[in-house]
């Protein structure tokens, strides 16, 4: 589940997409199927799976990754004029669920913030915020690992 292997991991999803979304998934199970649908669908048509994404933010109101996949569905795939306000929404709600499950939520949600930072200063500050957490977190590993030490990066410790 790093990003380097998501398409990779589509060969599985494509198999058990159905049963990772059903209603008595597993969270993860369900976030890392959307992660893998979203990363490498390359289709015209809305499919269903799309719906699924939007419920897991219900489903899981507190999963940042749940939140973060919502934005990027609309970000990724806007269907109507509103799609943005929603994915900007979404982002502010992934942001205040806390730090991603999963490694390359905290690329998305700072990816998706930063479509938003030139013309919106709260997207921005929360946009930096994040950075600093993706400065200090381990994109190779498939669940979000944050190196705290100054030995982990050559980084300087955090400091208020």
């Amino acid at each position: 589940m790093t990003s380097s292997m998501l398409p990779k991991a589509r060969v599985v999803v494509n198999e058990v997409h159905e049963l990772l979304f059903n209603k008595e998934a597993n969270p993860l199970a369900a976030a890392a199927a959307a992660y893998a649908l979203l990363a490498t669908y390359d289709g015209d048509e809305r499919p269903p799976w799309h719906d699924q994404i939007e419920k897991l933010a219900l489903v899981y109101p507190h999963m940042p990754d749940a939140a973060i996949l919502k934005a990027s569905l609309h970000l990724r795939y806007p269907t109507r004029p509103e799609s943005y306000a929603r994915a900007r929404t979404a982002l502010f709600e992934g942001f205040e669920r806390g730090i991603p499950f999963f490694s390359c939520g905290i690329a998305w949600l700072l990816d998706g913030l930063t479509c938003f930072a030139d013309m919106d200063p709260e997207a921005r500050r929360r946009m930096h915020l994040v950075h600093v957490v993706a400065q200090r977190h381990d994109p190779s590993q498939a669940f979000t690992v944050i190196r705290l030490g100054e030995r982990s990066s050559g980084h300087e410790p955090l400091s208020d």
